[in-house]
């Protein structure tokens, strides 16, 4: 902001940094030496803002990616863009408002600088988006391909609107910025207009053609042009004519046609593409890891996904619009785990339900005994520990948890094997008794009771699986002893003394 007698000056600018150097130590070792901060970017951007006059955004961008390159030696190349919104006074009694301003609209002015460590290798790029145009006559689209699918009617007058993204490039530095956007803008905005278009494609390569015989330090244009169709209304079933007046905008589905139109003999520069809002994304899907490297080397912003489940839902509601995406999900070195000396190393491409279904799988014990398993994916684990003799009831509670010390690690039938709770035995006992009522004919365990098999808690994940629990032999009862066993029609004992099975 500017202050000065009688009028105030604003600027509405959103700045994006971004560094590219050797920064491997940060990363493999945790090592920050080489690393600046990305506070003391965004200090450098309010420090330089109030240095100096902004001026052109062109400038702006070129003054603060120099200094990132000189601050970081690490650095090896920093590229800014900056993305300017407009605001005009407020009119108030017929004279413009000297301190009272309203946004003009969604268009804005952009522009982008690549500073790379080496004397001399400095590109800047201008650009605009949001440049809603549309004309209600002027043209067609017909002649097209048609296949058995094809439903589209051909026109030879319609309604054509779009809202143009443009990046321009420019070969040299030693620029009227304001007026070389200037005349870039009005190019394509007269083109647009006095154009009888035959489609959107033509329209795309006729305006960006138009900037370069415009412009000759512009050296490459690229366009990303949505065909924003407007329908016209059929309004016989109400009894009226239509007489293309009435059209409903349809902002989905939509054609997005995008193009580059380059001047023969340009240099190349592909340090300075544009990042693209709310142009294309560039979608990367690298085979190997080496490729990965090469390409997050080639776009610094690019976003690594393994899934996008968080990236997607930014997208979807604009609240996130990246340049590139570098999807992981075909790089096998991601996808493996295994233990070593120091710990068990999992990628970071191995996913959740891979690691509960092979450490639920059971290792091979002697004695045929399966142990019940599932701890990792049983809630149970996951949420507290339980406690000796939890589910028991009363007195055999206390001395299951005093004795869990000396009988914690007792073997079941002498095989060496962790007991189960006998809540889970419990289970499994009324288990096999409801499969001998529905399959009399089902074989039973030695001892006389069936083997059961307790089913997992998420068959829709992981199938009907689960550790068979073989339960022991009942021992005879003893004269005088102190279990009881209350019979279902002695509702009175029922209630005078809990049930011990």
């Amino acid at each position: 902001m500017t202050r000065r007698d009688g009028a105030h000056e604003i600027r509405d600018l959103t700045v994006t940094t971004s560094l590219s150097g050797d920064f491997d130590a940060v990363h493999l070792r945790g090592d920050n030496g080489a690393v600046l901060p990305t506070d003391s970017q965004k200090n450098a951007v309010h420090a330089l803002a109030a240095e100096a006059p902004v001026g052109e955004i062109e400038q702006f961008a070129l003054r603060i990616a120099r200094h990132l390159v000189a601050a970081s030696p690490a650095t090896r190349r920093a590229r800014v863009q900056v993305d300017e919104q407009p605001w005009e006074r407020i009119a108030a009694g017929g004279r413009p408002h000297p301190h009272a301003f309203a946004r003009t609209g969604r268009e804005r002015r952009q522009a982008m600088a690549v500073v790379d460590g080496a004397p001399g290798r400095e590109w800047a790029a201008a650009g605009l988006a949001g440049l809603e145009l549309l004309k209600t006559t002027g043209s067609e689209f017909r002649g097209f391909l048609r296949d058995r699918l094809t439903t589209l009617e051909e026109t030879d007058d319609r309604v054509m609107a779009t809202a143009v993204t443009a990046r321009w490039r420019l070969s040299t530095l030693d620029v009227d910025w304001a007026r070389s956007f200037a005349a870039a803008r009005r190019a394509l905005v007269e083109t647009f207009a006095t154009l009888h278009s035959r489609s959107l494609q033509q329209t795309l390569y006729e305006m960006g053609r138009a900037v370069l015989e415009a412009r000759r330090e512009i050296a490459e244009v690229r366009l990303s042009l949505p065909n924003r169709h407007h329908l016209a209304v059929d309004l016989a079933p109400f009894g009226l004519a239509s007489a293309g007046e009435v059209f409903h905008v349809a902002d989905r589905p939509y054609g997005l046609i995008e193009g580059t139109v380059l001047r023969e003999g340009a240099p190349e520069a592909p340090a300075a593409r544009l990042v693209s809002r709310p142009g294309p994304i560039h979608f990367l899907q690298p085979a190997t890891w080496p490729e990965a490297l090469a390409m997050r080397a080639e776009w610094p912003t690019a976003v690594p996904i393994a899934g996008g489940t968080d990236l997607m839902v930014d997208l979807n509601f604009d609240r996130r619009r990246p340049e590139a995406i570098l999807d992981l999900t075909r790089v096998p070195e991601l996808r493996e785990w295994s233990p070593d000396d120091a710990g068990l190393w999992i990628g970071a491409g191995v996913t959740y339900a891979r690691v509960i279904d092979e450490l639920r799988r059971p290792p091979a014990r002697p004695g045929g005994c399966v142990p019940h398993g599932r701890l990792t994916a049983d809630p149970q684990p996951r949420h507290g520990r339980r406690q000796p003799g939890h589910g028991l009831p009363g007195r055999r509670r206390a001395a299951a948890a005093a004795g869990s010390g000396r009988r914690g690690r007792a073997g079941v039938a002498g095989r060496g094997q962790a007991r189960p709770p006998r809540r889970v035995l419990r289970r499994a006992q009324a288990h096999g008794a409801r499969a001998r009522r529905a399959h009399p004919g089902r074989p039973r365990a030695p001892g006389g009771r069936a083997a059961a098999v307790r089913q997992g808690r998420q068959p829709q994940r992981h199938g009907h699986r689960g550790g068979v629990v073989r339960a022991r032999p009942r021992p005879p009862a003893r004269a005088g002893g102190h279990r009881h066993r209350v019979r279902r029609p002695d509702a009175a004992a029922r209630g005078r003394r809990r049930a011990v099975p």
